[in-house]
């Protein structure tokens, strides 16, 4: 907002309070009826609350994080949506998000609509061992699905391991 001439800018951990609100329509294709609908804030300083048709989706104040909300049972696929979302510049432990620097405020990175497979990874944690010469690699993987999906009766999760060369 401050870039934007709405607020004048601070620097360092001076921060007067204000709330922003940003308001936009959006289509859900009518293919991913039935799939996870999904929205995406890769960074918004510094709390802030969203809501689908109206509705309460949720809240998240992690200015420098990525957050992800789930957003199936507010959408209407095929059809106009609104994604209303409240920026507000003091939430709460809104101090640990501001350094010796410009404090901005607003949404600043990409803000991303996708769907999901009705079976899909939700998760993936890989960690790594080396001992001597030798590595270990442990995967992890949390599969997730839809409540009217039924998982197939075998299921594979396939990867391949290759160094910077790729061998």
């Amino acid at each position: 907002w401050e870039l934007q001439g709405f607020s004048k800018p601070y620097y360092g951990k001076v921060k007067v309070d204000g709330t922003g609100l940003y308001r936009r329509d959006f289509t859900v294709p009518a293919s991913w009826k039935g799939n996870p609908v999904c929205i995406a804030f890769d960074g918004v300083l510094y709390g802030y609350s969203v809501w689908i048709n109206g509705l309460f989706a949720g809240k998240f104040t992690s200015a420098f994080n990525r957050h992800t909300f789930d957003i199936s049972q507010f959408v209407q696929a095929g059809q106009k949506n609104i994604v209303a979302v409240r920026v507000d510049k003091l939430p709460r432990a809104w101090e640990f998000d501001i350094f010796d620097c410009w404090s901005i405020s607003g949404i600043y990175r990409d803000v991303t609509l996708f769907s999901l497979p009705k079976i899909h990874i939700n998760d993936l944690v890989v960690k790594t061992y080396l001992k001597d010469e030798f590595a270990t690699v442990n995967l992890k993987t949390i599969i997730e699905k839809t409540s009217e999906s039924k998982f197939p009766k075998e299921l594979f999760v396939t990867g391949k391991l290759t160094d910077s060369d790729g061998e």
